[in-house]
């Protein structure tokens, strides 16, 4: 983890995380300090059946899949290419205080796009690499059912602390996980929002002949 005092210059460095391997390959869960987590928001409704094309669906997928769930001022994204696809480093610019960031990488184990029980699930899952404060994995997701139309955000997570000072730190680390999971769930819920307020603005605007 690089600690980035951004008065002095401090900017984030993704080169050196690119080789390294993940925490799950090298090191066996314990699961006493596993801790799971799960936000979910109904963000909107589409009509039944798959993503509409230029739909809610598709234009949240697109803000997952460039790593843009967190607010602005919380996570500033620092990426290679968007969209992500498997086998991409994730660097993430964690905004701790004023002026005070926190920088770690994870890397893309998989993503997905398809329906699986009714549900169509469009997203991607990381875990974290060797050097993260934590070990475990995160999947974000944008979900629609296909019977009735009803659109879900969804970030669900295991994680437990792996360096020392991580486990000397445990609660306010659980506390920061749990802040940023919520404040991704009301972004999206807040851009779904803006979504539909510029389509309905957009219906209303007289057709030239």
């Amino acid at each position: 983890m690089q600690i980035l005092f951004r008065p002095l210059g401090g900017k984030p460095d993704l080169a050196p995380w690119l080789e390294r391997e993940t925490w799950e390959a090298t090191r066996p869960r314990e699961e006493r300090l596993v801790r799971e987590n799960a936000y979910t928001g109904i963000v909107g409704r589409e009509p039944p059946g798959e993503p509409m094309q230029a739909g809610l669906h598709r234009a949240l997928a697109e803000v997952v899949f460039s790593y843009r769930a967190f607010p602005e001022s919380l996570v500033t994204p620092n990426l290679l290419r968007t969209p992500l696809e498997s086998g991409d480093t994730v660097g993430t610019q964690y905004h701790l205080f004023p002026g005070i960031d926190l920088f770690f990488a994870s890397r893309v184990l998989e993503t997905f796009d398809a329906p699986q029980d009714g549900i169509w699930r469009t997203g991607f899952t990381y875990t974290t690499i060797v050097e993260h404060p934590v070990m475990g994995s995160e999947t974000f997701s944008v979900e629609k059912n296909l019977t009735t139309g009803e659109i879900t955000v969804a970030l669900r997570s295991w994680s437990q602390p792996i360096t020392r000072l991580a486990r000397f730190f445990a609660i306010p680390c659980r506390i920061l996980q749990a802040r940023a999971g919520r404040a991704a769930v009301e972004r999206l819920r807040k851009l779904a929002e803006e979504l539909r307020c510029s389509t309905d603005d957009a219906s209303t605007i007289p057709q030239s002949a």
